[in-house]
């Protein structure tokens, strides 16, 4: 199964590395936003999103809750591991564990490759986002090792990739921590895709 996993943080310039407080939205004067037109563009002509034809999808406020989607949505029988999972978003969501093994939005990708869900993972990122980490990353072959848990990953660039197909599945995330409330209206257009 093909998941499309759309954080609106990608499309946000400059990208905020770290929320200072919880809840907290990101703005500011030099806070910008894709139009209107760009997003429903790439919605439509890159990820094969359609109105006319919605697919399945759930929207979510702060990523880690794709992770328990996910967990249901296996758990009813809807989505059907192992899945090759497209993460498009300005942060890898990898790196960022806790010690306490709680699922964050920063992490909560590792705990998806610990259940052995993910058959595979492209990590779509802003230009110059995606970086070498040795800790979790091994770059020859590309995967993701984490402890007895392998997951091979490509990296595309953002500003040329386009999904193979349409998506089985679709998970939107706001991340109100790392996006302004002027790209709320944004995040209601891409649920306008999603049959919820």
């Amino acid at each position: 199964m093909l998941i499309l996993d759309l954080d609106l943080d990608f499309m946000v310039q400059p990208i905020r590395r770290a929320s200072p407080d919880k809840d907290v939205r990101y703005e500011g004067s030099d806070v910008k936003i894709w139009p209107e037109a760009r997003f429903r563009t790439f919605l439509e002509d890159r990820l094969h999103l359609s109105q006319a034809n919605k697919i399945g999808g759930r929207a979510c406020e702060h990523h880690k809750e794709v992770f328990f989607h996910i967990q249901a949505l296996i758990g009813n029988g809807i989505l059907v591991p192992p899945l090759h999972l497209v993460h498009i978003d300005a942060h890898d969501d990898i790196v960022g564990c806790s010690d306490a093994g709680q699922i964050t939005s920063a992490d909560f990708l590792l705990h998806l490759i610990g259940q052995d869900w993910l058959k595979h993972l492209d990590l779509v990122l802003p230009k110059g986002e995606a970086q070498e980490r040795v800790c979790l990353i091994k770059w020859e072959p590309l995967r993701i090792e984490f402890g007895k848990h392998r997951c091979p990953i490509d990296v595309p660039d953002l500003e040329t990739y386009c999904l193979p197909r349409k998506p089985d599945f679709v998970f939107l995330t706001r991340s109100p921590d790392f996006t302004p409330e002027r790209a709320d209206p944004l995040f209601d257009l891409a649920k306008s895709y999603l049959a919820e």
